[in-house]
């Protein structure tokens, strides 16, 4: 059987309310945490989604290397707090203890960072250089992190259940009052092999989606504040955003396998062959 790639779509919107970049319809996913190895919680209960909730910390960083020439990094981290199916929130007793802010028997949070080359301060839908993530299992629940994201207190024991790396994207900063930043990238899903610690807590879809997506928007406010000003760093010099609490939502979608994309590709070569013909005949 040949193998599916979809895509999840990690949706995340920074902001005190916030707002969602306009994708298709989140399918179900099911996780079942005793599963990982080790198990996260001894609750062998699965769990049934489409849209998983919480909050993002990160830590921005722009430097001008020279005239019109700015580097940007980004580093933080996204904690899972909560799920939704059909837009209604699950209860405790349907997330197998999962930290939902009502019972706290074990976690999941995102850890991500990106890199980026502009010729504009206030460039948007510049290409993304890098841009790498792990997902890891929290057993107990226990792990904290800093304002910014940058730090990450508590973890030795939480487990790696996957990670990914770029296909491809772009991200756009607009400075002002307030700052605002948009992104939006495909990457790699990576499970089995390279992360032995999920086990089999990708429960379904079977094999489980082998791409993400993400999308992100932040705006300036409580959660967010940053010393670059309206026109960068000056050449050397650096300056930084930062984005505590924000909200954040992710969940998956599906894209075309390869070889639809291939016929597809080949059905145009085709009609655009015809149609030569035709004009020539």
């Amino acid at each position: 059987m040949k193998t599916k790639i979809k895509q999840i779509t990690l949706l995340v919107a920074i902001s005190v309310g916030y707002t969602v970049s306009a994708w298709s319809a989140n399918l179900p996913f099911t996780f079942t945490p005793s599963l990982s190895q080790p198990g996260l919680t001894t609750n062998t209960g699965t769990i049934t989604a489409d849209t998983m909730q919480g909050f993002d910390n990160a830590l921005i960083t722009i430097t001008q290397t020279s005239a019109g020439v700015y580097d940007t990094t980004e580093q933080g981290i996204f904690s899972v707090r909560s799920m939704t199916l059909g837009g209604n929130a699950l209860l405790p007793s349907a997330l197998a203890g999962l930290n939902s802010g009502l019972s706290d028997t074990w976690g999941l949070y995102y850890t991500f960072s990106l890199t980026t080359t502009g010729n504009s301060f206030l460039q948007f839908n510049q290409p993304i250089s890098t841009l790498n993530f792990s997902l890891f299992g929290d057993a107990g629940s226990d792990t904290t992190f800093s304002a910014n994201g940058s730090t990450i207190f508590n973890n030795g024991t939480d487990i790696l259940l996957a990670s990914g790396g770029l296909i491809n994207g772009t991200v756009g900063l607009a400075s002002g009052s307030p700052f605002n930043l948009q992104l939006s990238a495909n990457e790699t899903f990576n499970v089995n092999g390279s992360s032995p610690g999920a086990g089999t807590f990708f429960t379904a879809p079977n094999p489980f989606y082998m791409a993400i997506g993400t999308s992100a928007t932040a705006f300036g406010g409580n959660n967010v504040s940053s010393n670059c000003g309206a026109i960068g760093p000056g050449v050397g010099g650096s300056c930084t955003v930062t984005i505590t609490a924000g909200a954040a939502t992710a969940g998956y979608t599906q894209v075309p396998e390869p070889e639809v994309l291939a016929l597809l590709g080949l059905g145009l070569i085709g009609f655009v062959s015809l149609q030569r013909k035709r004009k020539y005949a």
